[in-house]
């Protein structure tokens, strides 16, 4: 009968089909015009190393729709297997372009992270993507790359329009970096720029980048007056409280900054206030300003509470060290609070009675 000749020839055809490309071979004889069909059994090339296959099933997906995003994916995925960075990075090109959706552009994103060779080939390409150098910026704050994310972040604030937060996330890599010179210029710039701005996040990033480190300004009085503004909207707020308290203390004002910080402290010490001011920022603050009065048992409780709070996160991955500029900001006092204890370490006890400060400059 007419069905027994097609049941024969069918079953004929299936097994001549390779076992390990069976249900791919069927799918495509009944549906050729599909692209995701040619793309799955290229993929399953791929897993048996099977190229020039893989190669033939890609490039017939994409005669079929050049324009699939997902298509160019794949085969810059396949490109990077076979370590062809140039073949790779013209895939992910196309893929980039062709799909704006938050998802897919997740999942480049991703994969550059993994590669850095196919990152640097395709910021060559896209030069003035700013999506591309956000993600370089975060992948080389993660490894801890802190010189080239200075220069990632001036080319973000080229690209990008004016916000006080590329700022102060530049001058807080430009400490962790060491570049004093170029902290202390983004700070001059942000309070010549937002020193008479009256939104709460244009005072907090300005006053809270110029007391991440001493010497950042030749003259605390504005940083000090947009502290201050900003913890009068709020004076309940211990992140506000905290800014302020650094903010005298840089400017020189240490007793009363003291008494601020452990406000501060005291309120960042429920759960919920975790998530925008860590209180490991206050007692760090604490053990830097007591260590200024020569306070050092004062200064090495605070210090260790610090340090073991910091730790007990770390380790714990919890959310309120996940970021990198939380993680860099506790680091950057942790290490500044330990130098002026090793330093009063140093010194004999009757020196160490006798050190007062005036000024943070002297830090």
């Amino acid at each position: 009968s007419t069905w027994q000749s097609f049941r024969e020839k069918v079953d004929t055809h299936l097994a001549q089909m390779p076992p390990e490309t069976r249900d791919f071979d069927l799918a495509l004889m009944l549906a050729p015009k599909l692209p995701r069909l040619w793309v799955a059994r290229a993929k399953r090339y791929t897993q048996l190393q099977r190229w020039a296959e893989a190669e033939r099933d890609f490039a017939e997906a994409l005669k079929l729709d050049k324009n699939d995003a997902r298509t160019w994916l794949a085969s810059g995925r396949y490109w990077v297997q076979r370590g062809k960075i140039g073949k790779a990075r013209q895939a992910y090109d196309r893929a980039f372009g062709l799909d704006r959706r938050a998802a897919l552009r997740k999942e480049i994103l991703q994969d550059l992270q993994d590669n850095e060779a196919l990152f640097l080939d395709l910021l060559k390409a896209r030069p003035r993507n700013v999506a591309l150098w956000r993600a370089r910026g975060s992948q080389l704050c993660d490894a801890e790359r802190w010189a080239n994310a200075v220069a990632v972040w001036q080319r973000r604030i080229e690209l990008e329009p004016p916000h006080p937060a590329l700022l102060y996330q530049l001058a807080l890599l430009q400490v962790a970096a060491g570049d004093t010179n170029g902290y202390r210029d983004t700070c001059a710039a942000l309070t010549a720029r937002y020193a008479q701005d009256e939104t709460s996040t244009a005072s907090e990033l300005t006053a809270w980048a110029c007391i991440r480190a001493p010497n950042a300004l030749d003259d605390y009085d504005a940083a000090r007056e947009l502290a201050q503004r900003w913890r009068d909207r709020q004076p309940a707020n211990a992140s506000q409280r905290t800014t302020f308290g650094a903010a005298l203390m840089r400017a020189g004002s240490v007793e009363q900054a003291i008494l601020e910080l452990e406000i501060g402290a005291t309120l960042a010490a429920g759960d919920d206030a975790q998530r925008t001011s860590p209180p490991a920022y206050a007692w760090y603050l604490l053990a830097i300003a007591n260590s200024q009065l020569g306070q050092h048992d004062a200064a090495t409780k605070w210090h260790d509470k610090a340090l073991q709070w910091t730790r007990k996160q770390i380790e714990s991955e919890s959310p309120s060290v996940q970021s990198w500029n939380r993680r860099l900001t506790l680091k950057l006092f942790e290490k500044e609070s330990a130098a002026l204890l090793e330093r009063a370490a140093m010194w004999s006890p009757s020196e160490a009675d006798r050190v007062t400060v005036t000024s943070s400059r002297g830090n």
